[in-house]
């Protein structure tokens, strides 16, 4: 079974759906037989709101809210990160760009390490509110989860892996995805949301029995295939 997610480091929920889906796998019969491939997303240009160090004043100028909003939704982020073993801390998050963090977990898949990096990043940022977009930052946060520091820098100094960023955001407009975190379940069953661990585990089990652990990919082609939704899955 294959199962990709679509998310972004600046995505609270995206750390929450995370956690849910590690959790919902814990309590999966054939959880040695799920393969997770995370794609990258971008929520937001840091540029928008240039004038915005932290992330609760750019969302409210954003979402044409009251910042005092944002910090009721945040509380209750908290409250369902507790549940699950996540400290949130959103009064200092700064608002950053996260194309080169994609780029540099692209790399770390290519050595075993982007699970690992993935969950440093989201504590590293959520938990500890560092700029995780800082080179020096995300070279060290990169070493700690098993890549070289020679090949973690040389991500930085180029563009490698941009195109890769850039195919996994075109595919998920491809997909009409309208946020993260997106999931898509062998190719075929797609879901949307920070959903229960409750809730992976029931769509765990249920695309087992329809599909098992086949599932298909098209090697070196973009993927087109046409994700179904819900019910509308047959």
């Amino acid at each position: 079974m294959k199962i990709e997610i679509w998310s972004d480091f600046v995505c609270p929920f995206c750390f929450l759906g995370k956690r849910n889906l590690e959790l919902a796998l814990e309590e999966f019969a054939h959880k040695e037989k799920v393969f997770l491939k995370f794609k990258s997303f971008q929520l937001n240009n840091p540029q928008d709101h240039e004038n915005e160090i932290y992330v609760n004043k750019a969302l409210a100028k954003k979402y044409r809210m009251p910042e005092k909003q944002i910090n009721i939704m945040n509380e209750q982020l908290k409250i369902q990160g507790k549940e699950v073993g996540i400290k949130f801390n959103f009064e200092k998050l700064l608002h950053i760009s996260t194309y080169d963090i994609h780029r540099m977990v692209k790399h770390a898949e290519t050595v075993g390490a982007s699970e690992q990096l993935i969950t440093n990043l989201f504590e590293a940022y959520f938990t500890n509110n560092e700029n995780i977009s800082e080179e020096k930052t995300l070279v060290s946060l990169a070493v700690k989860a098993g890549v070289e520091k020679s090949e973690a820098e040389k991500v930085i100094e180029t563009c490698k892996y941009g195109r890769s960023v850039k195919e996994d955001i075109e595919l998920a407009k491809e997909m009409k995805v309208q946020g993260v975190p997106f999931f898509v379940i062998n190719e075929k069953y797609a879901l949307s949301g920070a959903q229960p661990v409750e809730s992976f585990l029931e769509v765990l089990k249920t695309v087992w029995k329809r599909d098992g652990s086949v599932f298909s990919k098209e090697k070196g082609k973009l993927n087109k295939t046409k994700y179904c939704h819900g019910d509308a899955c047959e």
